[in-house]
């Protein structure tokens, strides 16, 4: 299987859009409908400009978020929505991602931030090794209603 990120472009706009507006994968969007606000092609590009698509096999799989959130310190900050996943796709996306934090952009630390009633993910980054430094209480307005989110991080060195 390989996998590998490209930067969006204006042509993934229609197929992030469907996406987003998946009720079934909305689950996966820290934010929900109105999609974000980037529901109109100006706002999208200019709101990419950290997001990448996964490309499993030549096909477009995901959105991934990433980026360094504190240079002196050389802590980045990523998320991903898979929409079409099979086992492992988590796991793999999840190395690729190490490699380019830590590896090509010598990053000491790299989180994530997911809604707290993510079961499987949460399961999936301790597996990864991650550590659960916490939990926002009621920030993210998610369906609707504030919900906790959690922050998970992995140390280089671990």
């Amino acid at each position: 299987m390989q996998m590998h990120l490209r930067p969006i472009t204006i042509e993934d706009f229609n197929m992030v859009i469907e996406w987003a507006q998946n009720p079934q994968l909305d689950e996966y969007f820290r934010r929900t409908p109105p999609v974000c606000d980037w529901a109109e092609p100006s706002k999208f590009m200019q709101q990419m400009g950290d997001k990448y698509i996964v490309i499993k096999n030549k096909e477009a799989i995901g959105l991934l978020s990433m980026g360094i959130e504190d240079h002196l310190s050389r802590t980045a900050k990523w998320g991903v929505l898979l929409a079409k996943k099979e086992r492992g796709d988590s796991n793999k996306v999840n190395e690729v991602v190490k490699s380019i934090l830590f590896d090509k952009l010598g990053c000491n630390k790299i989180f994530c931030i997911i809604l707290s009633h993510r079961e499987g993910l949460r399961q999936i980054l301790e597996n990864a090794g991650y550590r659960h430094e916490g939990t926002l209480k009621k920030s993210c307005l998610y369906r609707g209603k504030l919900v906790d989110e959690c922050l998970y991080s992995l140390l280089r060195e671990e």
